[in-house]
């Protein structure tokens, strides 16, 4: 169960869902702080964006449980959640104001999140005694403010605050906590970038330590003092007890100054290559990968450039971001979980022409770095340079100017035009394509849905078709026709479109319809296009727009001959041997038929379970007229001995259609038998529903089917829980079609109530529906309306306010009445007390949310 106490925005729109769930599956989605819960209850915190997409969620909390109250996000959206817990774990952070819970009672906690959910700090907050945060608020400087309810008389106070004492037995208090809360200014990760040049022309040969001073003040007043690392209390030349980088320490940093003098070797010492392997392409979707070479001769490692890359070529681009950077290269790189990628800084994924991303830093010596790109369809190449650079390491301030030598030619592609979807035809009729335009090909193929190369088809430059469909495209009842352009360096271009074929007779199977996927239509059901002269057993199907699904699958009547009765009644074949189900069928055309079989030998509702297909499939020779063909299945083990058994049956000239259980089969017919008893199935209830009918209450629920039902009961409670029966009415026992009932209480209470519907079968077996709840109400009364999984909904005709209570007497919500109604949203299970206020009149009830 979840609760959701609150919910918060970022300034660009993301939204924050905090609460207490006992859930242990289905909370952490991409979790980026913990993905497990760690007690009984635990708090959890989710993001999502404006348009509702979860982004991530995490559990919070430790090894007891939590409760989450409230959720809060700063100016620049970071995210912070309040509650109480008993937890020893999972909270605090270290260096925080208070690290560890006082013994056994609650203790309430603030703890504060990146807007990537990652924790930057966590704190306990309270006394010797119970402590519970019931609300938080951030100011515009990011300071947090908790309030709640405390029963401790330490710990809580600050000297000169407004009250430093307990009063009572649960004082409100409020609390400040600084915005970092962590004695120092920069959260982790976060970090300040600058860069010092240093003229030492001046200077003999040698080696020089670099050392660098920090200072920091505090934010706020009363804040900690900042700490600096990673070095404190250094002298450095005339500078004394400072802190930062103490370059006598860490002398791998040292400069080494040459005897000559100079700052750089001459000449530019930063240069860029671009290699793309030769190659042609057709675009059209086709990739290249381009290797950068950037080349530091500097001897030092270079920062603050920026790399400068242009794609040229119509319809080129880049296809993600740079990939395989040498150890020591930095570049800027996007955030690829931002829901707005790749339009996001840093991104170049799927753009073109110019882009410039900053380098973080070019390690002395030779580095590499790929990108993909997507080629155009003209002449593809990728120009590179680095800019920004230090004019004592680049007099110009930028590297040379550099691109593939040749780059990616682009082929040319076939153009086909005018290409026109014909409209649907009728079954027996041809589908004729004219008037087309080919330019750039060699060669030209036509095809459809189950011809992979029609032969024909007109002249290179001006092709045609006349396709007469095959008996599986009028199975299907639609074919696919394509036409393909092939040019002399292999480029191609192809066109397609769908004609649906009309008037096609169809016979189906007719077991319950969950044996064609629910579905009673073709081609999803199991239809075969009619064939005279080829049929199961000696009858011939007739047409049929839909299948006749039944409990018994005797829908089709007496055309169904295939076996000799229905239901079948050979004896029950032992687990694990071998049965021959004979089967009937005859062959009066000039046309091979295959006949295939299916048992559902664990009563599914499907043929797909393995050795539920028949071993074999017969085939039949043309003008074979009337036979008996063994079709062989091996038991297996996982029968259902005391279940409902469908048989099917298929014959077509398709010897591969015919080894699905459903779909279309060409030219041939479908039969489906039950196996000596229908066993049991449950009743497929499609709805349930009441309404007060004047001085009564009437019910009504619709069947879709049943099997083995005996009768329904109509049971009523006033709180969902102590249910009584106030009815009976028989069923149907056996149906395949719609039934509707209905039921009347003609004395139904005042107030609320809650019916639900017992079906019981014949075998005594039962099963429960709804409820339904009927607020029965001409008395004015105030009373509560219990929802399950949606609420209350507190009712106070002439009242105006409302305030919620639990157990204990703690008020957990309150609100204004609307129209005499209002919601308590989002229950946990327990008993309450609302009390409702207008004037001088006062109104209490009791309710249980079970």
């Amino acid at each position: 169960m979840e609760t959701f106490p609150s919910v918060g925005c970022d300034p660009d729109g993301n939204i924050f869902v905090s609460g207490t769930t006992s859930s242990t599956d289905a909370i952490a989605i991409n979790a980026p702080h913990q993905a497990f819960g760690g007690g009984g209850d635990d708090g959890f915190l989710a993001k999502f964006d404006a348009a509702g997409t979860a982004l991530w969620s995490t559990y919070v909390g430790g090894e007891d449980d939590e409760v989450m109250n409230d959720v809060a996000v700063d100016a620049v959206g970071k995210v912070v959640v309040a509650g109480f817990t008993k937890s020893t774990i999972g909270i605090s952070t270290f260096g925080s104001y208070k690290e560890s819970i006082d013994g056994t009672n609650r203790d309430a906690f603030v703890m504060k999140f990146s807007n990537d959910g990652a924790l930057r700090w966590g704190t306990y907050f309270g006394g010797e005694d119970d402590d519970e945060n019931y609300a938080v608020a951030v100011d515009p400087v990011g300071d947090v403010y908790a309030a709640g309810l405390t029963a401790s008389l330490f710990d809580v106070a600050t000297p000169s605050a407004h009250q430093t004492a307990n009063n009572g037995n649960d004082e409100p208090y409020l609390a400040k906590f600084g915005e970092h809360e962590l004695p120092r200014i920069l959260y982790p990760g976060e970090c300040f970038v600058r860069q010092y040049i240093y003229d030492y022309s001046a200077l003999g040969a040698g080696t020089y330590n670099l050392s660098m001073g920090l200072s920091a003040s505090v934010y706020t007043p009363g804040d900690p003092a900042p700490l600096i690392m990673p070095d404190q209390h250094f002298n450095a030349g005339t500078f004394v007890d400072i802190s930062g980088f103490n370059g006598a320490v860490h002398t791998s940093d040292n400069a080494v100054i040459p005897a000559a003098g100079s700052a750089c070797a001459p000449g530019d010492q930063v240069s860029v290559g671009v290699d793309i392997p030769a190659t042609s392409s057709c675009g059209n979707g086709n990739y290249a990968q381009a290797t950068i070479t950037i080349t530091n001769l500097s001897g030092i490692t270079v920062t603050g450039a920026d790399l400068d890359l242009d794609l040229t070529g119509l319809g080129a681009t880049y296809v993600g971001e740079p990939y395989n950077l040498s150890v020591g290269l930095g570049l800027a790189a996007p955030n690829l979980l931002d829901p707005a990628y790749p339009f996001v800084l840093h991104a170049i994924n799927a753009q073109s022409g110019p882009v410039s991303l900053p380098i973080l830093s070019i390690p002395p010596g030779v580095s590499t770095f790929q990108v993909d790109l997507n080629i155009g369809s003209t002449l593809t190449n990728l120009s590179v340079q680095v800019s920004a650079i230090h004019t004592a390491i680049n007099t110009s301030g930028q590297s040379n100017l550099a691109s593939d030598v040749s780059g990616v030619t682009a082929l040319t592609v076939p153009v086909i035009a005018n290409f026109s979807c014909p409209g649907s035809i009728n079954a027996g009729g041809t589908i004729v394509l004219g008037g087309i335009s080919i330019s750039g090909a060699a060669t030209v193929q036509w095809a459809s849905t189950t011809v992979a190369s029609i032969t024909g088809g007109g002249t290179l430059a001006s092709p045609t078709l006349a396709y007469v469909p095959t008996p599986l495209d009028v199975a299907n009842g639609f074919v696919a026709i394509s036409l393909t352009a092939l040019s002399a360096s292999g480029c191609d271009a192809t066109v397609s479109c769908q004609v649906d074929i009309t008037n096609v007779s169809y016979d189906y199977g007719d077991a319950p319809v969950v044996y064609d996927m629910n579905i009673n239509y073709q081609p999803p059901a199991a239809a075969s296009t009619l064939f005279s002269g080829m049929v199961l057993g000696v009858t011939g199907p007739s047409t049929e727009n839909i299948a006749h699904n039944s409990v018994l699958a005797d829908g089709d009547g007496n055309e169904e001959d295939a076996l000799l009765t229905n239901p079948y009644t050979a004896p029950w074949p032992g687990l694990g041997g071998a049965f021959d189900l004979s089967v009937r069928a005859t062959n009066n055309t000039a046309s091979i038929s295959f006949l295939h079989a299916f048992v559902d030998w664990n009563a599914d509702g499907d043929f797909l379970d393995s050795l539920e297909s028949s071993t074999n499939t017969v085939v039949k020779a043309a003008v074979s007229g009337t036979q008996f063909h063994d079709m062989h299945f091996v038991v297996p083990p996982f029968a259902n001995t005391s279940g409902l058994f469908y048989i099917r049956l298929r014959l077509s000239v398709d010897s591969l259609s015919v080894t699905f259980p459903y779909m279309a089969a060409p030219r041939g017919e479908t039969e489906d038998y039950v196996w000596e008893s229908i066993g049991i199935l449950p009743v497929e209830l499609i709805a349930f529903t009441g309404e007060q009918e004047g001085a009564a209450v009437r019910l009504e629920w619709t069947t879709a089917s049943e099997r083995n039902t005996s009768h329904f009961v109509i049971e009523r409670a006033r709180d969902a829980m102590d249910y009584g029966p106030i009815g009976t009415l028989p069923a149907a026992g056996y149906s395949q079609s719609l039934l509707d009932y209905t039921f009347i209480d003609r004395s139904p209470w005042s107030g609320l109530s809650n019916y639900r519907l017992l079906q019981v079968d014949l075998d005594g077996t039962e099963a429960y529906h709804g409820p339904v709840v009927i607020d029965h109400n001409g008395t004015g009364a105030v009373h509560a309306q219990v929802l399950p999984g949606e609420g209350v909904i507190i009712h106070g005709p002439g009242l105006e306010e409302v305030m919620v209570h639990d157990h204990s007497g703690r008020m957990l919500a309150e609100g204004i009445m609307t129209d005499g109604r209002w919601r308590f949203a989002n229950p946990t299970s327990g008993v309450y007390l609302a009390v409702l206020l207008s004037g001088s009149r006062m109104e209490t009830v009791r309710f249980v949310v079970p």
